[in-house]
């Protein structure tokens, strides 16, 4: 009889440390959770040093980006508003920008941008740079900048 009463308690300490060891991993799960955050996302730094250098037919714009940005820019947008030089002057009338190409990040030369826009002469054309982000949703645009088409 004494071997069985040995078993009996053996089977009995494994079983309840069995369940203190369920109620411990299923106690630590327990506790005030904190609502889904999302990962962090940055918008693209603006370019900067925005220049335009217009020709008779054509005009090239150069911007830069400070250091460090370019790993959370994907590309670039040029973005375009052009109005007649001869006519109505219309201060304060809003800019209507359309894109008119894009430039990837990776694209650059000496640490600057290009892009050439075929233009009309007659026109000044008023331009600004969007940087694309990482998420596409996210974009920061420079400040604008205007050129008259047909100048050297």
């Amino acid at each position: 009889m004494a071997p069985e009463k040995g078993c009996r308690d053996l089977r009995l300490w494994i079983g309840l440390s069995a369940l203190s060891v369920v109620l411990l991993l299923i106690a630590g799960g327990c506790g005030k959770k904190a609502p889904p955050v999302p990962p962090r996302v940055f918008a693209p730094q603006a370019a900067i040093f925005l220049k335009c250098i217009p020709g008779e037919e054509q005009i090239l714009l150069k911007w830069k980006v400070g250091e460090g940005a370019v790993k959370h820019i994907r590309g670039f947008t040029v973005l375009q508003a052009a109005s007649p030089l001869e006519g109505k002057d219309c201060l304060g009338c809003p800019l209507i920008f359309q894109s008119v190409g894009t430039v990837r990040a990776d694209k650059r030369e000496n640490q600057e941008y290009s892009f050439r826009i075929p233009v009309k002469p007659g026109f000044s054309y008023t331009f600004k740079i969007r940087s694309r982000g990482d998420a596409r949703e996210l974009f920061t645009d420079s400040e604008n900048i205007t050129c008259k088409a047909g100048m050297k």
